[in-house]
């Protein structure tokens, strides 16, 4: 007898859908698509505040706070102060989406890596988890994590699209991985490749939403409810079946966000 679905949406955007009453149509129709949780995530204070918000209103969605590295230059002591606040609430599971991206120059490298830093810091006084947020800033994520000696047991690299020699650095020391819509684009040949052969214990998946639709989802608004492509895509590659994976991966998200296991 196969096990039900189990989706675990990892990292979803719900305050870009605007309204209470959309919001609700989006996380009601994910859930009956098998979408039975989502972590919604803060990038800024603003959707910091609204993701707690979402969370305390709906038994199955969760939040992350924190604040994104194109918002660099704006972290300081008082930002700090509010985001320790937030995360008070009993359903943040997390800080993020937080790290470096020296792709865009939205904020200096410096003002990056202080942000980085200083929420880091924030993570570890709190004992949560970390999502982290990574472009062509390998080395100074990996330095800076050292230098805090954080626990990279609790590091999630979020929407992983790094290459097979990077996922296996990074798992070597023991970060978890994180696959959103990008695994199933046909030119995504290395990075099915490196879904498939992770430890499955150490793999979530994502929408990354309102961003990056699966296929054949393409080119539309990404939602929660879109998950099942990205975990259908890499169940198969890995020979599992979708009930298996859901679960696998959400029991993956439970022992790292501090969720209820999935029986």
């Amino acid at each position: 007898m196969s096990k039900e679905l189990f989706w675990t949406d990892t990292h979803a955007h719900l305050e870009f859908f605007g309204s209470d009453g959309h919001v609700e149509e989006i996380v009601d129709r994910a859930f009956e698509n098998g979408v039975k949780r989502i972590i919604t995530i803060g990038d800024s204070l603003e959707s910091s505040q609204h993701g707690v918000k979402v969370s305390e209103r709906y038994d199955h969605v969760y939040a992350a706070v924190g604040i994104h590295p194109h918002e660099g230059r704006l972290v300081n002591p008082e930002v700090i102060a509010e985001l320790r606040e937030l995360a008070q609430s009993p359903k943040v599971v997390a800080i993020g989406e937080i790290g470096l991206d020296y792709y865009r120059d939205h904020c200096t490298p410096s003002e990056q890596r202080n942000a980085f830093t200083e929420q880091v810091k924030l993570a570890k006084e709190l004992d949560l988890p970390i999502i982290i947020h990574d472009r062509e800033a390998d080395f100074d994520v990996f330095e800076i994590l050292d230098n805090e000696s954080f626990p990279l047991s609790k590091a999630l690299l979020h929407c992983f699209s790094g290459s097979a020699e990077t996922a296996t650095l990074a798992l070597e020391r023991g970060f978890h991985l994180s696959f959103s819509g990008t695994v199933t684009f046909g030119k995504s040949t290395e990075l099915k490749d490196v879904a498939m052969e992770a430890p499955l214990d150490r793999i979530m998946i994502e929408t990354d939403s309102p961003f990056l639709a699966p296929e054949p989802y393409r080119g539309r608004t990404n939602e929660p409810s879109l998950l099942p492509a990205v975990g259908e895509c890499i169940a198969e590659a890995r020979g599992m079946t979708p009930e298996e994976f859901s679960v696998a991966t959400s029991n993956s998200a439970s022992a790292f966000f501090g969720l209820p296991a999935v029986n």
